[in-house]
């Protein structure tokens, strides 16, 4: 549980703890081998390295997938420039290939995973906008980074359409908590308000679905934002439901201000390739389908087929799929302390349990 500690003149101290933050380096099967290639380099630190292979292997017309690592490396070694124009330009390709037809997914199926074009899982969608708002306020543009928090409301709208149906993962808690925090500094109310009821209620879904606690921090956020702004009903509600909050839901005096550390553990589950692939003979009879099929699921799956005398293969029939590959993630804590105010972390996004979730809902 963090621990909140305020003093006269010193600084109110958050520290979150962000949980395999670099969900941008997922990838689908295409990537398999250079996805590999990028964690050694980045698990050495190379970041410079990573984001070099990156840049080399797309080319001069990267997609959906090089850009969301060119812009999360580029922001991690401090080019934000770059971080922001890499950000920018993903999100129009995502934005173009959403209203495609998805012809292409039988085609995928039927053949190989990489006929697909790769547009971004939607907790991936979701984190470039974040990323975005952290580089734009880097360089000091809060303007740039509220313009990235309305466009991180309008995708996250289109998250609750596209996964209407669903029973998780419709909404982005973290993503419309960064949203809050940005209007309330903008001073809008009533968008600071949206994106603080939408993150509570996205919390707290999480943690039905995969046990997500309601971080303290974004509680007394909320208490805090409900205080200054006026929202009785919210604040009262808080109360009921959570209790009143600590010393952390304070309004800040004139000498207070507050530190927000994100921190980043792991590395998000990826996806890798699984493929079989089954030999059509010159003497099958297709007379029967059924027959015929299930003559074809006996020669299969393990890639080995031990035919008889004379028998030719007419062509193999090849199926392809994607499969998520767990990486055990580390989580640490982390503690900070200025003069006599101190704080430690707590988990506030699990990025491996949202792209497990949402791979396997399909």
């Amino acid at each position: 549980m963090p621990t909140f500690v305020t003093g006269s003149g010193r600084a109110l101290l958050r520290a979150l703890l962000l949980a395999s933050a670099v969900a941008l380096l997922a990838g689908c099967s295409t990537y398999a081998n250079q996805s590999t290639r990028i964690r050694g380099h980045a698990d050495q630190g190379d970041l410079e390295g990573a984001l070099a292979e990156v840049r080399d292997e797309a080319g001069d017309d990267p997609d959906v997938l090089a850009l969301l690592q060119e812009g999360l490396l580029s922001y991690y070694v401090g080019d934000y420039p770059a971080s922001t124009a890499a950000f920018g330009r993903a999100d129009e390709k995502i934005d173009d290939q959403f209203t495609k037809s998805i012809s292409r997914e039988a085609l995928a199926f039927l053949s190989n995973d990489q006929s697909r074009p790769y547009d971004g899982y939607p907790g991936e969608q979701s984190l470039l906008h974040v990323y975005a708002a952290l580089a734009y306020l880097a360089e000091g543009d809060r303007q740039g980074a509220l313009v990235e928090a309305r466009a991180a409301s309008t995708q996250l709208e289109r998250l609750e359409q596209v996964r209407e149906g669903h029973e998780t993962y419709t909404r982005d808690a973290f993503a419309e908590w960064i949203a809050a925090m940005l209007y309330a500094e903008d001073d809008d109310a009533n968008a600071c308000l949206v994106s603080s009821r939408r993150a509570l209620t996205a919390y707290e879904d999480a943690h039905q679905a995969w046990g997500q606690a309601v971080p303290q921090g974004f509680l007394d956020d909320y208490a805090r934002w409900a205080d200054r702004f006026g929202f009785t009903q919210e604040r009262e509600e808080l109360v009921q439901r959570y209790g009143e909050r600590g010393p952390g839901a304070v309004r800040l005096g004139r000498e207070q201000g507050e530190v927000v550390l994100l921190y980043g553990s792991g590395w998000v589950d990826h996806l890798i390739e699984a493929k079989i692939s089954f030999p059509i003979l010159e003497s099958d009879d297709y007379s029967s389908h059924d027959e015929w099929a299930t003559a074809i699921s006996m020669r299969g799956p393990q890639g080995v087929y031990v035919a008889p005398h004379n028998v030719k293969v007419k062509y193999w029939l090849s199926v392809a799929w994607p499969v998520r590959q767990h990486l055990q993630s580390e989580l640490h804590v982390a503690r900070l302390s200025s003069g006599v105010a101190s704080a430690e972390s707590e988990a506030v996004h699990d990025l491996s349990a949202i792209f497990g979730l949402t791979f396997d809902e399909g």
